[in-house]
């Protein structure tokens, strides 16, 4: 699972973090089995901020740090490319998200039945991964939704 550490961990951020019921021994024996897990050394404990990190961690603990404020999830950015299909929920009519002539890196929505582009064509980075801000400037005054892939 991705997460995105959105305040240092350290010792003394997660003792302060909460109130340890067991006192400093109880919070000594879990931070053990938290830096166990992470496989570092006490001073090695995640030293920086905004990272985004691919975490093997007890749930129990991702829950614990994401309600500290420690990590959020990474929620995957919606990618789209050439090829994937899409209905418009406005007028029920279907369209291709295609490469089009003319300029460097363009596409454009095609109707799949008349063949006209839904607002003309934009210029993306890449065809491969089109952004869901991209996509947006395609899709100004329709509600696309994906039907299927290349």
């Amino acid at each position: 699972m991705k997460y995105k550490q959105l305040k240092t961990i350290t010792p003394g951020a997660i003792y302060e973090s909460q109130d340890w019921e067991g006192g400093l021994s109880c919070f000594i024996k879990e931070f053990t089995r938290f830096v166990a897990m992470f496989n570092v050394r006490y001073e090695n404990v995640v030293p920086l901020e905004n990272l985004e990190l691919e975490l093997d961690i007890e749930p129990e603990w991702a829950n614990w740090l994401i309600k500290h404020g420690f990590i959020e999830k990474v929620v995957e950015k919606v990618i789209y490319s050439i090829g994937d299909r899409f209905l418009n929920e406005k007028n029920q009519n279907k369209y291709l998200l295609a490469k089009t002539s003319g300029g460097r890196n363009l596409v454009a929505l095609i109707n799949l039945e008349s063949g006209n582009t839904w607002l003309g064509n934009i210029q993306v980075e890449s065809f491969a991964k089109i952004t869901e801000m991209e996509f947006g400037q395609l899709a100004v005054g329709g509600k696309f939704s994906k039907i299927g892939g290349k």
